[in-house]
């Protein structure tokens, strides 16, 4: 069991390449529970570096406002990846649905990102985080147009139209294995 206390809560390690040396690098995914306000200045960064940071960041106060007064959600899940020199490079919303299926409702990388593979890692770790919560499934339900190949080409998520993507259990861990031989190194869980 993970207890925060104002401190990221980290789940997995994957591998990123730096663009600048070709050398590979480990990087932390954390969550973050939204059950103390520090865990807004994680994802609370300039704007010119990110397009949803501040979705992602009223979502969370939303969060941490239902939490303060105890009242039942449907759990969304916060999370960050950050170097290995703290500095964060994704970011993601993902929220539970009936049937344990796992939806991608925010998905942000740094622009002009210093690193290789960082999507990629950080939804190869998200995955495994669903699948060792029982998930059955994972899905981006809404797209932007030009993350479609990233998504279809890269990730080899199924196509389900308009602008909706899904991976069952196999395919995630499909995804994951090709993620792992593309970054050189396992993609290890933190919290077992």
């Amino acid at each position: 069991m993970n207890i925060s206390f104002g401190k990221k809560i980290p789940i997995a390690t994957g591998n990123i390449q730096n663009r600048k040396t070709g050398e590979f690098e480990r990087a932390t995914v954390y969550e973050l529970d939204c059950r103390d306000e520090s865990d807004f200045q994680e994802v609370l960064l300039s704007r010119k570096d990110w397009n949803f940071n501040w979705e992602i960041y009223d979502n969370m106060q939303h969060k941490y406002n239902v939490l303060a007064h105890r009242i039942k959600m449907n759990p969304d899940f916060f999370y960050i990846l950050q170097t290995k020199d703290n500095e964060t490079v994704a970011m993601a919303e993902i929220s539970k649905w009936e049937n344990n299926l796992f939806s991608i409702d925010w998905l942000d990388t740094k622009i002009n990102n210093p690193y290789k593979f960082v999507g990629q890692t950080f939804l190869a770790c998200l995955a495994k985080e669903s699948l060792a919560n029982g998930g059955s499934a994972f899905a981006v339900l809404e797209s932007m147009e030009d993350a479609i190949p990233f998504y279809t080409d890269v990730c080899k998520f199924t196509d389900c139209g308009k602008s909706g993507f899904h991976m069952d259990k196999e395919q995630m861990r499909e995804f994951i294995s090709r993620t792992e031989e593309r970054t050189q190194a396992s993609i290890i869980d933190l919290k077992v």
